[in-house]
């Protein structure tokens, strides 16, 4: 989910680095990739930059859950399905290697309309109509960044939400 202070797109002056998170699979014995939450195929054409990857459905808000508004008060608005998310190229030196998932620098073309924000680790993101593949990314192998707001909210919950945080984290 990308968290925003605004409902209001912006439109893309010059093109946008940012970086996609793609889930790996095979699919008759071929690697495939897919987006982590929709589980919707990535087509070879669009992992090789020959084809721009185009959002599915419409773009529409939906209220934040009650732990995230209270953890981010300053971004009121969420937004879920019918835009492809991606996070700040800032953020890249935050990654870590992350077993069944690659990452991917790409660019939100000019003209394209997009909200900035944050996702609900507090990574700065976006959320776009439309995204360009340029390259498969090599990552290091560190320690994941948790945004302190969430790790003081996740070291206050019960053992058993512990458990469900951590479950959802590494599976999806």
């Amino acid at each position: 989910m990308l968290l925003t202070k605004s409902k209001n797109f912006i439109v893309a002056d010059k093109d946008i680095h940012c970086i996609k998170l793609v889930r790996l699979s095979k699919e008759n014995k071929r690697r495939t990739y897919k987006c982590p939450y929709t589980r919707r195929l990535i087509h070879d054409d669009v992992i090789n930059g020959k084809e721009n990857m185009v959002a599915e459905g419409n773009a529409s808000s939906c209220e934040p859950t009650e732990y995230l508004v209270k953890l981010y008060p300053e971004y009121p608005f969420g937004f879920k399905e019918g835009l492809i998310h991606t996070y700040n190229f800032s953020e890249l030196e935050k990654f870590g290697v992350i077993t069944g998932f690659a990452l991917f620098e790409c660019i939100i073309p000019k003209g394209t309309q997009y909200l900035s924000g944050i996702n609900s680790l507090g990574r700065e993101s976006y959320a776009a109509k439309e995204i360009k593949f340029i390259k498969k990314l090599k990552i290091k192998k560190k320690e994941p960044f948790v945004d302190p707001r969430a790790k003081r909210a996740f070291e206050s919950l019960s053992d058993d939400d512990k458990f469900a945080v951590e479950f959802l984290i590494k599976f999806f």
